[in-house]
């Protein structure tokens, strides 16, 4: 089955206008739904798919929710407003990537290569070193 999950497409303007960084924010922002739901929200990011129709109206109106519906589940709760912004359908609102690297969500991901001490194991690697040490 083929699905469109690409960014929403604004054809009025033209393609020297075209800025693949924001697609490329756009498709991580859909790359974690996917990892965090194990599916797709949307079949088609058009106003012709029903979900995506009130996924954009909702963002069209951010009196309604903060968080549309589509991402109110997502956790932890303190990635939701980033996610939101990721996945903004007009390109000229959605996050730039210095804003979701500096989100106060992404600055607490634990980065194994530049803390000392981390907090967390990386448990197949340590297996793995293991066997491979054995035998």
């Amino acid at each position: 089955m083929y699905h469109r999950i690409f960014a929403p497409f604004d054809h009025t303007t033209a393609l020297a206008a075209y800025d693949a960084r924001l697609v490329d924010i756009w498709a991580a922002g859909i790359v974690y739904y996917c990892l965090h739901f194990q599916e797709l929200p949307w079949r088609a990011a058009q106003a012709s798919d029903g979900l995506y129709a009130a996924y954009a109206s909702a963002c069209a109106n951010p009196q309604q929710s903060a968080t549309p519906p589509t991402i109110n589940n997502l956790n932890p709760r303190s990635c939701r407003s980033l996610i939101r912004r990721m996945l903004e359908p007009d390109p000229k609102q959605r996050a730039l990537i210095d804003e979701c690297i500096s989100h106060p969500w992404v600055r607490t991901i634990e980065v194994c290569h530049s803390t000392t001490k981390p907090s967390h194991k990386h448990v197949y690697a340590e297996s793995h070193a293991r066997s491979v040490m054995r035998g």
